[in-house]
């Protein structure tokens, strides 16, 4: 869910289907009991049901793995072609259960290498 600067919540992902979505690199994604699930490869899902300004996305995820590693990333500035551009090109928000030994740099809830969290995964 995002909710835009004027306290409007827009919901990206209904439980159901990939609506809005699409995906892009190896491997594809489902909609399984409500949750999205990766099958093999690095691809990505990307939003293309309109643009978002300045808003808060709240993201509510469940990993399968204790040590898998994942994130959601913002400010593509343009449509990506292949699962890395946006590594290259946007910013991500780290999910990442096994963090341990990393520095507050690397573990869930920040900005990929340039901020610390805000809160902790609990």
């Amino acid at each position: 869910m995002a909710q835009s600067e004027a306290g409007e919540w827009k919901q990206l992902f209904d439980g159901k289907d990939l609506t809005g979505w699409k995906h892009v690199g190896p491997g594809y994604m489902t909609v399984e009991d409500g949750l999205i699930m990766t099958h093999g490869g690095m691809g990505l899902l990307y939003w293309t049901g309109g643009k978002l300004g300045d808003c808060t996305i709240r993201v509510v995820f469940k990993m399968r793995d204790h040590n898998d590693n994942s994130g959601v990333f913002i400010r593509i500035p343009i449509e990506p072609r292949e699962e890395w551009m946006p590594v290259h090109y946007g910013y991500e928000v780290q999910i990442d259960n096994e963090a341990g030994g990393e520095d507050e740099y690397h573990i869930t809830g920040m900005l990929y290498s340039l901020t610390k969290p805000l809160a902790r995964t609990g």
